[in-house]
């Protein structure tokens, strides 16, 4: 038999194939490495995509026989999302593997390529992380931003590891950094370092519910969350020690708390005048808070914020792009900032998370 053929839904083949597509580079080294693996089988298929560095397979029903191929992923692509139908019903001809994808209407042949070649896209077998994916996107999002996505040091990663039945999360790119832990019912021991930018596209594509499985072993990390497989390679390399610059950073002398979204506005403000150097000054003094900035080619500007303080008065400068950068993922009515001197880290943590905190580096005035 030359012909085998297999029927999925479109709105479900194209949300695997969006997802999957993700891991096609724009301009593959091989042509191979720009088609997308289709496979196959009785009652489920799937959709797998990789560039060596990151690998993406997608599952869903179908109902047909078993065969598997390679489709270029744009062509792919392009044609199902213009498709209006229901169902869609793929035959593949074994013989030239060329795929005719067929409606009630309409009908498409595609010149594909054997699969023999594809590169193996494993996936987890033993996770040694459990977690609700609903937390590990939050984590994610809450600390992957603070990584370097232009260095091609360890500064691009986040490092993701286990420690006493919690899994950390922390990144840094020298001039801020977030931290963030949650308790596992179980967890066996990891320690890599992934890319950031690799973290915020898996986070994005992974399902709001379920439990994501996680596996690192070699130089590779796997996730699993029900229909989405991921496997990325590691970044080599030391990462900086998160417990030593806890130690460093002191105990705070001036504590503030403050309206999220006031000090936001004053961050917009302010980055209307300080967009070059990002050089802003807080004067903290009392329960009135002055945030400025002074430019000698645009002007300046200074808001006034009210706030809960406690402790002695500072002035302290900062790059508002950074403290902008926080409070765009902060997702309290408050904000907590504790200063130790205007040479020291700056703190800033979200009310009702105990096991999240993020630094900022201050700027000399």
């Amino acid at each position: 038999m030359t012909t085998v053929n297999t029927t999925v839904k479109r709105d479900v083949l194209s949300k695997a194939i969006s997802t999957a597509a993700k891991a096609v580079s724009p301009n593959p080294v091989t042509p191979l490495l720009g088609t997308i693996l289709l496979q196959s089988g009785k009652e489920q298929g799937m959709v797998s995509a990789t560039n060596f560095e990151l690998g993406i397979s997608y599952t869903f029903p179908v109902k047909g026989e078993e065969f598997k191929t390679c489709v270029p992923a744009k062509m792919f692509s392009a044609l199902v999302d213009v498709l209006h139908t229901d169902e869609i019903e793929i035959r593949l001809n074994q013989f030239d593997q060329s795929a005719i994808i067929m409606t009630d209407s309409s009908t498409s042949n595609i010149k594909c390529a054997a699969a023999d070649e594809f590169p193996i896209i494993p996936t987890v077998t033993k996770p040694q992380v459990v977690m609700p994916v609903a937390q590990f996107k939050e984590m994610v999002q809450r600390v992957a931003f603070a990584s370097n996505p232009t260095s091609e040091t360890v500064l691009a990663g986040v490092q993701v590891m286990t420690e006493n039945k919690n899994i950390i999360m922390f990144a840094t790119d020298g001039y801020h950094l977030s931290y963030e832990e949650f308790a596992l019912k179980k967890a066996a021991k990891v320690n890599v370092i992934v890319k950031g930018t690799t973290l915020e596209l898996i986070s994005r594509i992974l399902p709001d519910e379920g439990d994501i499985e996680i596996q690192a072993e070699g130089n590779k990390i796997m996730f699993h969350c029900e229909n989405v497989h991921v496997v990325s390679q590691l970044l080599n390399g030391n990462y900086p020690d998160h417990t030593m610059l806890k130690k460093g950073i002191g105990k705070a002398k001036t504590d503030v708390t403050i309206s999220t979204i006031e000090l936001f506005r004053a961050c917009r403000q302010l980055k209307v005048f300080s967009a070059d150097t990002g050089k802003t000054r807080l004067d903290i003094n009392g329960l009135v808070i002055r945030y400025s900035t002074i430019t000698q080619d645009k002007g300046d500007a200074d808001v006034t914020l009210a706030a809960v303080t406690k402790g002695a008065p500072i002035v302290v400068g900062l790059n508002v792009h950074l403290l902008y950068n926080f409070l765009e993922i902060c997702k309290t009515a408050q904000v907590q900032i504790e200063f130790v001197s205007p040479q020291a880290p700056i703190v800033l943590k979200m009310e009702g998370y105990r096991n999240f905190y993020h630094v900022i580096m201050p700027v000399v005035l």
